[in-house]
């Protein structure tokens, strides 16, 4: 994600905000430094139904061109504000390649669960792509894609 944001903004020509589940950041002083607008709001309790809304209220108030989303439990947050408003998502909560993962797996399912809804599927492997059945027709590999000649650094 640092990499990402960091690319688009020597880019120019982008406005990229972030939002947060929780106030913890990791690589927070790199975080820190990047030119964006950064939005916190805490899951508390953790399962809290009134994010759907501050997502929506916050989505509504932005107006983004698209959400790419990072993980499979934002991207359940995220789902029914960029619908409704009608905001194209990026799904890049491909993660990993388990082997041997069942379809039941909680983190299957979250992932999955997000499909339908994406406009685009980026992994960094074709082989994320493939353990967690993503469509062939919305899938991308970071790597086969055109931008990866970008170069993007950690």
């Amino acid at each position: 994600m640092i990499s990402l944001i960091k690319e688009l903004n020597n880019l120019g020509g982008h406005h990229i905000e972030l939002l947060l589940f929780k106030d913890v950041v990791e690589y927070r002083e790199e975080v820190l430094s990047l030119d964006l607008t950064k939005h916190i709001i805490k899951r508390q309790p953790k399962k809290d139904p009134r994010v759907f809304y501050k997502v929506y209220r916050l989505l509504k108030e932005i107006r983004p061109d698209i959400v790419h989303v990072w993980a499979n439990m934002s991207m359940i947050y995220v789902i029914p504000a960029a619908k409704l408003l009608r905001i194209p998502i990026l799904n890049g909560s491909i993660v990993n390649a388990p082997v041997r993962s069942r379809w039941y797996h909680g983190e299957q399912i979250r992932t999955r669960f997000g499909f339908p809804f994406s406009k685009i599927i980026v992994s960094n492997s074709q082989a994320g792509l493939k353990a967690y059945h993503a469509s062939p027709a919305k899938s991308v590999c970071r790597r086969d894609h055109p931008l990866a000649s970008l170069h993007l650094t950690q």
